[in-house]
């Protein structure tokens, strides 16, 4: 049978200001808040014809995992 892949890109956007305040309330995590001005200098966000899915980090977890799942169009079954 043939199979298909199709790639999707979801893009978790979020500003330097509240990333850098989740920073802050991370213990142990291997990314220094003072290397973050410089992620943000080195980012190259998705383009158009890429059709990411764009879903802003400001949500909670929840909203943007259903978002992403509803833009994919995926039906999700519970239970299972």
């Amino acid at each position: 049978y043939p199979v298909m892949f199709v790639d999707y890109l979801a893009y978790l956007r979020g500003d330097m200001d509240l990333i850098a305040q989740r920073l802050q309330g991370r213990k142990r995590h291997f990314m220094p808040l003072s290397l973050l001005q410089s992620q943000f200098a080195a980012l190259e966000e998705p383009q158009a014809d890429e059709r990411p899915i764009v879903m802003s980090i400001a949500l909670p977890p929840r909203r943007v995992a259903a978002g992403v799942i509803e833009q994919l169009g995926v039906e999700v079954r519970h239970g299972l």
